[in-house]
């Protein structure tokens, strides 16, 4: 879909506000209305090519705004989405908005603004997929009418998926054929046509052709909107996904009505147009086929491999995809139908200067394919016209590929001989999906990227250092891209000068739980500067997330292992244990003794007052306490219902402390990925003269 004109239909302004910057970051212009009348004032601009609306507008339920949009602009090229939070957007909503001509339904999520993150996170899912369908079903269209309103043959779509298996799209000539408009035929069963005249045989060979999912051809007699009978050639067909799955029925229907004596024009008639459709569907396949291949990486690079793949042998012989930015063209991908070919491609260079008049710099900043002839083919792939020698006498297309109303890059496909416009226009519908599947890589990546930085900042840049002890820390993160989660740890210095370790958990993943990690982390260390136990520093978060948690009302709590590290005594270290509902950490004695210490307590960001009890042990030279997450002791179970983490450290007395937290995280590892995994381990020093410090 070319991103455009927008409009937002909402009368909450902090949701409309969102919306909006997430629309504008993909370069629409948007507008705001509040209510109904607005809506429909500007709904017939000509730039509107987007319109989302709330679940509610005012007083008024979306299914009545729906309705009058739907008899106000019965064929508007406008995308209708519904976007609302998930107490809104009920089963029946969302049937019923789909029914009246919604594309798409977005679950938003609650009290968003126009900064928080986690609408762009949101969004950019949800529109990247409508965008996909769009051009899906958009490249689907554009084949088939060029291909059947040229011969006057009335063409309809149905959808099984939907219920009675409506009509969702016509094109003109059946209007024309049949008499009735647009808003008469979208979303009803092709049935209404029969009425009373149509014989029952011929309506039985449709209906076992149709449950049976096989073609079938038929000639049945339908009535017209003012009622005239006339005898309809139907042709109907399936039209499968890239799993067998039939998504859509393709009817070709003829009006045969005083043909009976000139049967052989007739069917000349029919064949040409079961060719066409024929050939339409063949397009159609090829790029149902295409879209997974393109969809299937998040790679930048990959996408564009993929798409120089899909080009050759099925446009052409040759294909290079090549990008243009302040006259430099740089080639990115291509793909040979021959060995020499494809040698030929790889010695191009890489990267070259361009005049304004060069056919990839024309084709930039155009929105249609250009030519290219032999003389303009080389030019466009060296610059100068020294194309290799299995490239000479190559010609075809410069196709651009759009993203989100943007050139992202250009696509030439060459052949031996002239490229039909068919050739082109096949490969202007690839290039619109390529150019979509590129540039989700792209935004992928950059969301990537935040999501990154969000979950380095839930762990300390610098390795820990602990009093009179050495630290070995582990972390993996237990989803996979944007998936980050929750868990942190970090050491600092308490008010009077002993050392906390902190080790916690938020609930749930994604940058959310990631942006309140960082917050508790950010408070435990605040909390140090002026609380000296552990309970007290403990308490001092809980009332952080509880305000935090009344201000944004999302309901996600921290578990925490605090554990106070003091001096006691020679070479001795006294570590203070408090757990906020996080699994209690575990000592090893020199010896080889295992247990864990710690009382339960009451996760943070619950309860005013949670249950807070303290626990101290005196820690001996080569002694050692393992904090860990619960995505260890819940990974390790998933493999042994008996494992433990205490049975663990007891195998590995003999193994230095990094070894032991290497062998924590690989046994992890074995288990079932659906958390994160912080482990910390530390273990007591004879060294005397080590001072208390902590980063």
């Amino acid at each position: 879909m070319t991103a455009g004109g927008a409009l937002v239909a909402d009368g909450d302004r902090d949701r409309a506000e969102a919306v909006r910057a997430e629309l504008t970051r993909h370069g629409h212009i948007v507008r705001i209305v509040a209510d109904r009348e607005t809506l429909l004032e500007h709904v017939n601009d000509e730039d509107v090519r987007l319109l989302i609306l709330a679940p509610t507008l005012g007083d008024e339920p979306v299914g009545t705004v729906l309705e009058a949009l739907r008899s106000l602009r019965p064929t508007s090229p406008a995308v209708v989405v519904v976007a609302g939070t998930a107490e809104e957007l009920t089963d029946e909503v969302t049937r019923s908005v789909v029914q009246l001509g919604a594309s798409d339904v977005w679950e938003l999520p609650h009290t968003v603004s126009a900064t928080d993150v986690r609408v762009r996170l949101v969004l950019a899912e949800f529109y990247a997929r409508l965008q996909a369908e769009h051009v899906r079903v958009g490249g689907e269209f554009a084949i088939l009418r060029r291909a059947l309103d040229l011969t006057g043959t009335g063409f309809v779509l149905t959808d099984p998926s939907l219920e009675d298996n409506p009509i969702v799209y016509a094109n003109e000539a059946f209007f024309s054929m049949t008499g009735y408009r647009a808003d008469e035929v979208l979303g009803r069963n092709c049935r209404f046509l029969q009425r009373d005249v149509a014989d029952p045989e011929s309506i039985a060979a449709i209906r076992d052709a149709v449950r049976e999912q096989r073609p079938v051809a038929v000639t049945v007699r339908n009535a017209r909107a003012d009622g005239t009978v006339f005898d309809n050639e139907v042709h109907i067909a399936p039209v499968r996904d890239e799993h067998g799955q039939v998504v859509r029925y393709v009817g070709v229907q003829i009006d045969v009505t005083g043909q009976r004596e000139g049967r052989a024009d007739r069917l000349a008639l029919a064949e040409g147009s079961r060719r066409l459709a024929e050939a339409a569907l063949r397009r159609t396949r090829f790029l149902s086929d295409a879209s997974p291949r393109l969809d299937a990486t998040l790679d930048r690079r990959a996408a564009l491999d993929a798409l120089a793949l899909l080009a050759v042998p099925a446009l052409g012989t040759a294909c290079v995809v090549l990008s243009v930015q302040d006259g430099v063209v740089r080639r990115d991908s291509s793909a040979g139908a021959t060995p020499a070919i494809q040698a030929a491609l790889d010695a191009l260079p890489e990267v070259r200067t361009a005049e304004e008049d060069d056919p990839i710099v024309l084709a930039a900043r155009s929105q249609d394919p250009i030519p290219l002839d032999v003389a303009r083919a080389s030019a466009a792939l060296s610059g100068s016209g020294a194309a290799g020698r299995a490239l000479v006498g190559l010609q075809g297309f410069a196709i651009p590929l759009p993203a989100r109303g943007r050139t992202i890059g250009v696509l030439v496909v060459l052949g031996s001989g002239p490229l039909g416009g068919e050739d082109a226009a096949l490969a202007q519908d690839l290039a619109s999906r390529a150019g979509l599947a590129v540039d989700n890589a792209r935004l992928y990546e950059e969301q990537r990227q935040v999501a990154e930085q969000l979950q380095r900042e839930t762990l300390p840049e610098r390795p820990l250092r602990l009093p009179r002890a050495t630290v070995a820390t582990r972390y993996r993160a237990g989803g996979a891209g944007m998936r980050v989660g929750g868990d942190f740890f970090d050491a600092f210095p308490t008010e009077d000068g002993a050392t906390l370790l902190a080790i916690g958990d938020v609930t749930g993943k994604g940058a959310s739980a990631a942006a309140l990690a960082t917050i508790a982390r950010s408070t435990l260390r605040t909390a140090g500067m002026y609380e000296i136990s552990a309970a007290a520093v403990l308490r001092t978060l809980n009332l952080t997330l509880l305000r935090h948690r009344a201000e944004t009302t999302r309901g996600r709590f921290v578990t925490v292992a605090a554990v106070r590290l003091e001096e006691s005594g020679a070479d001795r270290v006294r570590a203070t244990v408090c757990l906020a509902g996080h699994p209690a950490p575990v000592v090893q004695r020199a010896d080889g003794h295992v247990e864990p210490v710690g009382q339960g307590g009451t996760l943070l960001g619950f309860a005013p007052e949670p249950r807070l009890r303290e626990v101290s042990v005196e820690l001996a030279p080569q002694d050692r306490l393992v904090l860990f997450t619960d995505g260890l002791s819940e990974a390790l179970e998933s493999v042994d219902p008996q494992a433990s983490v205490g049975a663990l450290v007891a195998e590995h007395r003999e193994s230095s402390l990094d070894d032991l937290a290497d062998h924590l995280l690989s046994r992890a590892a074995r288990g079932r990925r659906v958390d994160d995994v912080a482990i910390c381990a530390m273990e007591v020093t004879p060294t005397r003269e080590r001072a208390l410090h902590s980063v």
